[in-house]
């Protein structure tokens, strides 16, 4: 046997991912196609040490696609009981110092396509092509790409509050969100008083970085909202912020880089956050990676970050979504130890629509009764009362779930679709976090 020792240098401290990046290894047989024989996690850092993989002699390529869907790939020769050290390496100067996460995760790097395989995760968080925005139908709508220079860039960081029992806040805020669909020059004047203007870590003339984070205390306390209202050139954007992110009992930063200057094939903005554990996974999940973030994202993480909720418990609902569609695509009717966990979510955190939204949809997939049906209806209700989802797959599941209730003469639920429908439709769906594409701001204005 021969030993291959791979890991990946990021030239920089402070951008370590635990789970490290997912490397395929293929043999080359003399005169034959290239076979893959296994894909293993490699680590990613400054300094960090060598994952070992045991292989029979013989002529190899090894092959990291990154979240951006850029790859970086060695061939290598082994002769018999040979070890063969191979460091894939990201440049370390000033800027990159500053673009740890974003490059550790391929963010920063040219978008080379994203990678859709059949497989079950492909509907993991309803992630699609960074190249298209696509309505609930699932109908893509290609972008308009500008090309042109660098364009002007503002965000807001938008502090909210909506949700209370009879649902008034969420439905006004709903109601100026549809406004900003046609009119975003509006919502920007309206929400002055209640957002602060950001000045990015680092800008050049191609992207701006931006930092965010929160502290969490309380697990019945009941954190403010926080929305980036995003201008490039006189194109508007609201990204929902997954705040507060905890790590290791810390407040867990979110990066945010928007593109001035932007190739064809990338995105306007991508988000990063700064989670040993989890970063990695998130960027192939936001790339529409659905194979890699499946062989990252495996049912006993999901599990662990919905147990352990009170320490973070908008990963905690991550981890509720990745075990419910997992479910789902199985058709498990067996009640599992985690169903009681997102029922807990639910309870443990009241100002968490995400939390409602799993909590009715577990109960639609797992009924035996009309009280199961009743729970359910009341949850998503009741989701609806909190204001939007943090997750993109939260809306999809909300308005589906309204939708049957509807279809169903409920008049409740069909008003709160009829609020809904219109921002759902402009959701970009290739954002794990929810994001939404308002009114473009009108010229000279």
């Amino acid at each position: 046997m021969s030993t291959l020792k791979l890991k990946m240098e990021s030239g920089i401290s402070g951008g370590e991912l635990i789970h490290g990046l997912l490397a395929a290894l293929y043999y080359i047989p003399a005169g034959g196609r290239s076979k893959k024989i296994q894909t293993v996690p490699i680590p990613v850092g400054a300094g960090v040490p060598f994952t070992q993989v045991n292989v029979s002699p013989g002529n190899y390529m090894i092959e990291v696609r990154m979240p951006s869907g850029e790859i970086l790939s060695e061939e290598v020769t082994l002769t018999a009981k040979h070890t063969e050290e191979v460091t894939f390496r990201l440049p370390a100067d000033q800027k990159n110092a500053l673009f740890g996460w974003q490059d550790s995760t391929g963010n920063v790097m040219k978008m080379s396509g994203p990678q859709l395989p059949a497989h079950w995760a492909d509907s993991l968080l309803n992630v699609r092509s960074p190249h298209a925005t696509a309505g609930l139908d699932g109908k893509p709508t290609p972008r308009k790409r500008n090309l042109a220079g660098p364009e002007e860039v503002q965000v807001l960081l938008w502090k909210h509050t909506v949700g209370n029992a009879a649902g008034a806040d969420a439905a006004a805020f709903l109601q100026k969100l549809e406004q900003s669909l046609q009119d975003s020059k509006r919502l920007f004047a309206e929400v002055r008083g209640d957002s602060q203007e950001q000045i990015p870590a680092y800008s050049d003339e191609a992207l701006n970085l931006y930092r965010f984070a929160e502290s969490y205390h309380e697990r019945n306390a009941e954190p403010e909202r926080k929305y980036a209202l995003i201008s490039i050139g006189r194109r508007n954007r609201l990204l929902s912020l997954p705040l507060p992110w905890v790590v290791d009992a810390l407040p867990g930063e979110v990066e945010l880089a928007v593109r001035k200057k932007r190739a064809a094939a990338e995105g306007e903005f991508s988000l990063a956050i700064r989670d040993p554990y989890l970063s990695a996974p998130l960027a192939y999940l936001a790339s529409g990676s659905a194979n890699q973030a499946a062989d990252m994202f495996n049912l006993s993480l999901a599990e662990t970050l919905l147990f352990e909720k009170s320490l973070n418990p908008i990963g905690a609902a991550l981890g509720g979504y990745i075990l419910l569609l997992s479910d789902q695509q199985k058709r498990n009717a067996e009640k599992e130890q985690w169903h009681q966990w997102i029922e807990n979510l639910k309870k443990w955190f009241p100002w968490l629509p995400d939390g409602a939204i799993q909590y009715a949809w577990l109960k639609l997939d797992h009924q035996q009764n009309e009280d199961d049906v009743h729970e359910a209806r009341k949850a998503l209700l009741l989701a609806c009362r909190l204001g939007l989802p943090y997750f993109t797959k939260g809306m999809s599941l909300l308005v589906n779930g309204l939708r049957l209730f509807r279809d169903d003469g409920d008049a409740e639920a069909s008003a709160w679709l009829d609020k809904l429908l219109p921002i759902a439709w402009r959701i970009d769906m290739s954002q794990v976090f929810l994001a939404l594409t308002l009114a473009d701001t009108p010229p000279n204005q």
